[in-house]
C-alpha cells in the first residue's frame, strides 16, 4: 500500500524524522514498549500563494491604473490609488492566504494520519520470547542483541561523529530484523530503547551481546 500523497498545490515541507513517542506498558512477567509516530508537516501558504496574490493585485491595480489614465486624474484620486496599492495586496496575502491556508492543512492532516507508524514490542518473560507486533515470538536464546545501522548497512559507532539516520534492528540467529526505521525516533530515542531491552533480555540469554 501506497504512502498517502497530498494533492500537488498544497505546498508544504515534511521533517526528515517522524514526530515520536514511547510509552511503557509492563507488568511482572510482560514488557511492552508502544512506539508510535506521525509525520511533522510546515505549510509552505504564507510564503508561496500569499506573495502571490499580493503580486496579481498589485498588477491588476496597475492595469487599471494605467486603463484610466491615473495620472491625469485629481490628486484625490490619485491617493486613493496610492492606498489602494498598499493596503490591497496586504489584504490579499492575508485574506487569500488564510483561505488557502485552511484547505492545505486539511490535506496535510489526512497525509498525518494516514501515515502514521505505530510499533509495539512485546517481552514475555515468562516464556521468554521477544514479539515485534504481531509477528511469531522469536526465543531470547535467538537474540544476539540490538544494534543501529543506517540504511547503507553502517553500524552506528559512539566515537566516530555520523549525520545518518539509524534502523533499530533486532539481530537473530535467522538475520537481522528491522524493529524501527530510519525515520521513526532519533538516534537517541533508539540508543535508549535499545538499552532498555539488551537489560531485559540479558539475564535469560547466553546469546544476547551489549551494544
Amino acid at each position: 500500500m501506497k504512502p498517502y500523497q497530498r494533492p500537488w498545490w498544497a505546498l508544504a515541507i515534511q521533517m526528515p524524522i517522524l514526530a515520536t513517542t514511547l510509552q511503557e506498558d509492563h507488568h511482572a512477567d510482560q514488557k511492552r514498549f508502544i512506539i508510535e509516530g506521525s509525520p511533522t508537516c510546515k505549510s509552505l501558504t504564507w510564503i508561496t500563494y500569499g506573495p502571490a496574490l499580493a503580486m496579481l493585485v498589485v498588477i491588476s491595480l496597475g492595469l487599471l491604473a494605467w486603463d484610466f489614465e491615473v495620472r491625469s486624474q485629481a490628486m484625490t484620486i490619485k491617493l486613493l490609488v496610492v492606498c489602494a496599492m498598499v493596503l490591497l495586496p496586504a489584504l490579499g496575502w492575508v485574506v487569500g492566504g488564510s483561505i488557502i491556508n485552511r484547505r492545505v492543512q486539511k490535506a496535510l492532516e489526512q497525509q498525518i494520519q494516514a501515515n502514521k507508524e505505530h510499533v509495539e514490542l512485546t517481552l514475555d518473560l515468562t516464556a521468554r520470547t521477544f514479539q515485534l507486533n504481531q509477528a511469531p515470538p522469536i526465543p531470547f536464546n535467538q537474540i544476539n542483541g540490538f544494534k543501529l545501522v543506517s540504511n547503507a548497512g553502517i553500524y552506528y559507532d559512539p566515537n566516530e561523529e555520523m549525520g545518518s539516520l539509524f534502523n533499530l534492528a533486532l539481530e537473530t540467529n535467522r538475520g537481522p530484523i528491522t524493529l524501527l526505521k530510519s525515520d521513526l525516533g532519533a538516534t537517541r530515542q533508539k540508543l535508549q530503547l535499545a538499552g532498555q531491552l539488551q537489560a531485559l533480555i540479558a539475564p535469560f540469554s547466553d546469546h544476547s551481546r551489549p551494544m
